[in-house]
């Protein structure tokens, strides 16, 4: 592996971080997960989390979890998650049981669509209609598709019709990736 300087971030780069709850849920990489989130904190950078898993974020417990990223701009659980998170079953009731504790919540809904929080501000959307193969990938490539377009300065409706799209294209193929002729190609180092 060859390390650079952070010099060579772009500004997109160096103002956000994104954590996967993967690294909270397990006790060998929750150190990491942590410190990230300090660091973040203090650069100061914008920061979200994606809870990642139902099972091991229930494991682990909903009151270890919210300690660890209260205070967050963004959470992005799905609704296994968010109802792990709070005990409630109804997304308007999970929304309202985690915007106390994060600065936005972008709760995933898969087919019913999504529902992104803000104190007691509300954007929903229906998903949008797309053939069903393979489900791998498509909360990932959600909130891929939501990240890119809020971090590009979308308002909470256009970012979640984007994240939305990247999961409909996501579940229209086999595997969470696309073949090799549909993905980007990247640019510079």
């Amino acid at each position: 592996m060859v390390r650079r300087p952070a010099s060579h971030l772009s500004p997109f780069e160096e103002r956000h971080l994104h954590l996967s709850g993967c690294l909270l849920l397990d006790p060998d990489t929750r150190p990491a997960g942590l410190t990230a989130l300090e660091r973040a904190r203090a650069a100061p950078m914008t920061i979200s989390v994606d809870p990642s898993s139902h099972a091991p974020l229930g494991r682990v417990g909903a009151g270890a979890f919210r300690t660890w990223t209260r205070g967050v701009d963004v959470l992005l659980p799905n609704l296994d998650e968010g109802r792990v998170l709070t005990g409630a079953t109804d997304p308007e009731a999970i929304v309202a049981g985690l915007t106390g504790d994060y600065g936005a919540v972008v709760l995933s809904l898969g087919p019913a669509g999504a529902l992104w929080a803000r104190g007691a501000e509300r954007q929903r959307l229906a998903a949008p209609p797309a053939p069903v193969v393979d489900t791998t990938g498509a909360g990932d490539a959600f909130t891929a598709g939501w990240l890119a377009a809020w971090l590009g300065g979308a308002p909470p409706a256009e970012a979640l019709a984007a994240g939305a799209a990247a999961a409909a294209t996501a579940i229209s193929e086999v595997g969470g990736r696309p073949p090799r002729a549909r993905r980007p190609r990247r640019t510079g180092p």
